[in-house]
Formats: structure tokens, sequence, C-alpha cells
């Protein structure tokens, strides 16, 4: 008897845990689903953005990567007479600001024994950059590419009042059944949920690539973020301020889903495992903050509440499992929020066939990220260093 009570509690909390994020993923997914408001015309182009605009590349050791990246991005930048590329050589032991300064792009150089990573890089950019009088700076990560209409797109979003946008970060099509499957699970993530977030009135988030922040921005809360999830830290730091992130879909950066043993796993286990150290450093204060009467921090709140899939989805079955009544339930409306999520991936993704086939792979992949969660939690430790993938490309 007691045993049979130890595991419906255990059931019950299993499901209580991925409640929120339950509730959460199903107004994101319902919301992205819903046709798009119709807003009126822009009151005219003299609101366009006119002043001078950075695209910022970090790169640490990516000399065999630029050579596919850069000429997309200089087809971009030549359209526009105020826009300039520059490459940031972060840490390198390769030629990478030889590759970039070859190409046609200006290369910074950043050496530093002790403030490794991404974050880093950005924000020494970003304070170069800003002496030189830039009006925006769009950052676009090394593995990608974009559309010769990337940067005009980009301006036209923006206006006044806005500060800070996001593009629609996806990736180039994928070779492989995880790689698929990895391609679909990002779709979600960087396509579904701003899209939800926007239409609720939500800030959209950033996703790390293909975002661009105002220069009086950045002069006012400068991009300090230095965990292996910059990006999401950084965001955080903008809704406390109160400050709205932009969705700018007709904007397309296409990035890489590493597809190596290897590179997938580097790259999963940094982005769930800095996510779930943002959880554990944020979610309690972010609380706090929410029953203090700052209401804006509600949203980012709710997306760290959103474990990483595959630790939901493990949770739920666990708790549909052994929580009884309660866990069926509750269990069954989070059974319901992960298809409806399904449904807008298939529905607002450039799905192809071969991508809805690759979902009968999907138990693997889920057992394949369960499997990762002893690294991803040693990933989530505040002294983890960032790793770069190993590129599909390289």
């Amino acid at each position: 008897m007691m045993v049979e009570i130890l595991l419906l509690t255990l059931g019950s909390a299993f499901v209580l845990v991925t409640l929120p994020g339950t509730v959460v993923l199903m107004l994101l997914s319902v919301a992205a689903l819903l046709p798009a408001a119709r807003r009126a015309a822009p009151a005219g182009c003299d609101d366009t953005e006119t002043g001078r605009i950075a695209v910022l590349v970090p790169a640490h050791n990516e000399a065999a990567v630029l050579p596919h990246t850069l000429p997309s991005l200089l087809n971009a930048v030549h359209r526009d007479e105020a826009t300039n590329l520059w490459v940031i050589a972060d840490n390198c032991s390769d030629d990478t600001d030889r590759v970039a300064r070859e190409a046609g792009a200006n290369v910074l150089i950043r050496q530093s024994d002790t403030l490794r990573g991404k974050g880093h890089a950005l924000e020494h950019a970003f304070t170069e950059l800003l002496k030189q009088g830039y009006a925006w700076i769009v950052v676009i990560d090394a593995d990608s590419t974009v559309d010769a209409d990337f940067i005009r797109t980009m301006r036209s979003a923006m206006r006044p009042g806005r500060e800070v946008l996001q593009a629609c970060y996806l990736s180039e099509p994928a070779k492989t059944s995880r790689g698929r499957i990895a391609r679909l699970a990002q779709w979600g993530y960087n396509l579904v949920r701003p899209l939800g977030r926007s239409r609720l009135g939500f800030s959209a988030g950033l996703l790390g690539n293909g975002f661009a922040l105002k220069r009086a921005l950045v002069e006012r809360l400068p991009y300090c973020a230095h965990s292996v999830v910059e990006d999401l830290e950084y965001h955080i730091m903008l809704v406390r301020a109160d400050v709205k992130v932009h969705f700018v879909r007709e904007a397309l950066v296409l990035g890489e889903i590493a597809e190596t043993g290897g590179g997938a796993r580097t790259q999963r286990t940094r982005w769930e495992g800095g996510r779930l150290r943002m959880i554990r450093e944020q979610a309690w204060p972010l609380t706090r903050e929410w029953f203090a009467g700052r209401r804006q921090v509600a949203e980012a709140l709710a997306d760290l509440l959103l474990l990483p899939l595959g630790l939901h989805v493990l949770l739920l079955a666990c708790g549909i499992g052994i929580g009884g009544t309660f866990g069926l339930v509750a269990g069954g409306f989070g059974a319901l929020a992960i298809l409806t999520y399904i449904a807008s991936i298939l529905v607002r993704g450039p799905t192809q066939p071969a991508d809805v086939l690759a979902l009968a792979a999907s138990p693997l992949y889920l057992a394949w990220k369960i499997a990762l969660l002893p690294a991803t939690i040693a990933q989530s430790r505040k002294r983890a260093g960032w790793q770069r993938s190993q590129r599909n490309k390289a």
C-alpha cells in the first residue's frame, strides 16, 4: 500500500512539473496555427531606419566554413549602401581572419585566455562597432546563409519604437533521420514559438542567430550575457527592462543542424544544458518579481518552465504510467498539447514528405535525447564552457 501511494505521489509530481510547460505549449501552438491578424499598412517608408547597419559574424576557428557563408552575406550587404559586413575572429588558432579578409569582410580580432565564448565575443564586437556609429547591429552565425533581400527585409522592420528584431532562423535540409527530426524540433522552437508569442502580443525571444539590436539599446543595456545560452540570458535581461523582441517572419536565416554523432551531441547538450542552467538560476527570481508586480516577466517565466522537450515527454509518460487518475487526465492534456505542437510544426514549417516520414523515428530520437540527460545536466553547470559543434561542412 505504501509503495502504491509513493508511486501515485511521484507520478502526480511528474505531471505537475510539466503542467506549466504544457499550458504554454498549447497556447503557443494554437496561436501559431491561427490565421495572422490583418494589420494596417505601415505609415510610409519615411518611418524605416536609414542609418548604417553592421552585419556581425562571430567566428571561432571557422576558416573551413566561412567560404560557404560569406558569399550570401556579402551579396545581401552589397545591395544596401549603408551596410557593412564584419567578422570577429574570436580566439582563433586557424586562418579565420585571413579567409574573412580575402572574401571582402572587415575583421575584428579578439584573443583572451580567460574570457571565452560567443557572449564575450559579441560584447567586445558591439563595443567596437558602436564606436563607428552604426545604428543597428545584426548578428549572423558563421555556419549560416541568407537570401539576397535579407538586409532589405530587416531594414523595413527597423521602425520607431523597435529596438530588437529576430529573423526567422531555420536550417538547411538534413540528410539523416536524426537530422530531419532535429530540424523539425528546431522549427518548433525557432518558428512556432516566436510566431505564437508574437500573435499573443509577447516578446518573440532571441534565437542567437539572425537577431538585430539598435544602437541606443546596446548603449543602455550592454550585451553582458556570457553563459552557453547567451541569447536566452540576454532575452531575460530585455524582458526585465520591458524591451520587446519583434519577430520578422519574412527575413530568413538558414543555419546548420549538426548531423554527425559528436556534433549533434555537443550542440544538443549545450543548448539544453544551458537552458536548464537558466531555469535553475532565473525561474525563482522571475517568480518573485512577478509576485512583486512586474507583470512583464510572466512570459519569460512561462517559457523557462517549459522543460527541454525530451525531458518533458519522459516526465509525462512516467506521470501517465504511475500517476493514477490525475496522471491520466493531466498527462492526457499534456499529450494533446504535444500533438498540437507537432501539428503546428508541420503546418507552419517548410515541410517535405521526408520530414513527415522521419517522425516514425521520433521515439528513437527521444531515447537518444534521454540518454544525453547526464551530459546535458553536466553542461548546465555554471562553470561549463562553450564548445564549438563539429560542422557538417568542415
